[in-house]
């Protein structure tokens, strides 16, 4: 629905001329077809308004679009180059001197860290970003939780990976993002079957078999 809507939009936009919101609703539109699970269609609309904005001179809405690229190419596995987009963003807020920018930046270097198996480079940048990161901002501390989680799983901490994974659980609910603890919930289910708590293994893989068939 979201999505009709706003394609429904871009074409008024277009249509009145209005170069500024019909630049900002292809952002949210490409954002869409990326959590819709299209980040191919995504990134075509990403990397031309990138460049609107680059020609432009609005070099805080092209940083914002090189985020959404980095993500988009995350999810087609394309690791590297995402890693290279983020690093270009965390450049552009050290230069602006934008301390939760930063730590934000560093906290998705670091997921995409973990997933490239440089597990020990990614832990020392979540515990930099951490300090900036308070729990109010549940959408970035959910995944700095999450994170530091999947870090200390894979080093076999884990009651750690637990105790942070519990903390993501409830920024995740608390912000409404079932995408999020859905991925939450896989990995916890993975974290109690290694500590050898079947029980709870067993309730939070259902949980996450259900909530992932709800998402699809």
């Amino acid at each position: 629905t979201a999505l009709e809507d706003l394609i429904t939009a871009q074409h008024l936009y277009e249509k009145l001329n209005v170069t500024y919101w019909a630049n900002d609703n292809l952002n949210n539109l490409a954002a869409s077809y990326r959590r819709f699970g299209d980040p191919e269609t995504a990134i075509k609309y990403q990397m031309k308004l990138e460049q609107t904005y680059l020609t432009s001179g609005m070099l805080f809405e092209a940083d914002n679009v090189n985020v959404q690229i980095a993500f988009s190419l995350e999810e087609l596995g394309r690791l590297q180059e995402s890693t290279e987009r983020f690093y270009k963003s965390l450049k552009f807020w050290q230069s602006q001197k934008e301390t939760n920018a930063v730590a934000s930046t560093k906290v998705n270097i670091a997921g995409n860290l973990i997933k490239q198996g440089q597990v020990d480079k990614a832990l020392t940048l979540l515990k930099e970003a951490e300090p900036h990161i308070p729990v109010e901002y549940d959408g970035q501390h959910s995944f700095l939780s999450l994170f530091f989680a999947e870090a200390y799983f894979t080093k076999n901490d884990l009651d750690n990976a637990l105790e942070h994974s519990k903390k993501a659980s409830i920024d995740f609910k608390r912000g409404g993002n079932r995408r999020g603890e859905s991925k939450n919930l896989r990995l916890q289910s993975q974290i109690y079957y290694a500590k050898g708590d079947i029980e709870n293994a067993y309730k939070s893989l259902t949980a996450f078999l259900e909530m992932h068939l709800s998402l699809d």
